[in-house]
């Protein structure tokens, strides 16, 4: 195996490790993960529409409003709003349906 396959490898399973070791998360961390995505969005809307305008040779800054940003903080504040139902888990009898 190449030096690069090596360390892509080692890097991998240290990327395995921190994340079990991290689990299971608490549900506050969760909502607050979620509480900042939402805001890291909605502050920097204008620059990430800018940013993709760029990257499109002059989208509109509607289109990327309308169809990049206000999905994504559509999704993240549902999940936030379900996410403790969710993460409640279900019954044996449930899940053997």
């Amino acid at each position: 195996m190449s030096n690069i396959a090596e360390g892509m490898n080692a890097a991998l399973r240290a990327q395995k490790a921190a994340f079990a070791s991290a689990s299971p998360e608490s549900l506050d961390l969760r909502e607050d993960r979620l509480k900042r995505a939402i805001a890291l969005l909605v502050e920097n809307k204008e620059h990430l529409a800018t940013a993709v305008s760029a990257d499109f040779g002059s989208r509109s800054r509607e289109q990327t409003l309308l169809t990049d940003i206000l999905p994504a903080v559509s999704a993240l504040r549902h999940a936030r709003k379900h996410f403790r139902h969710w993460a409640r888990g279900r019954s044996a009898a449930r899940c053997s349906r």
